[in-house]
């Protein structure tokens, strides 16, 4: 049990990663850097 919900955390904190990434693109692409 605590295999798969270790699992489950890093694929949660990998879409919170790509999530985050995207928001910091968008940032950078408005601010014009």
């Amino acid at each position: 049990a605590s295999v798969v919900a270790r699992f489950d955390v890093s694929r949660m904190v990998d879409e919170y990663v790509a999530v985050y990434h995207r928001a910091v693109d968008l940032h950078l692409a408005r601010t014009g850097r």
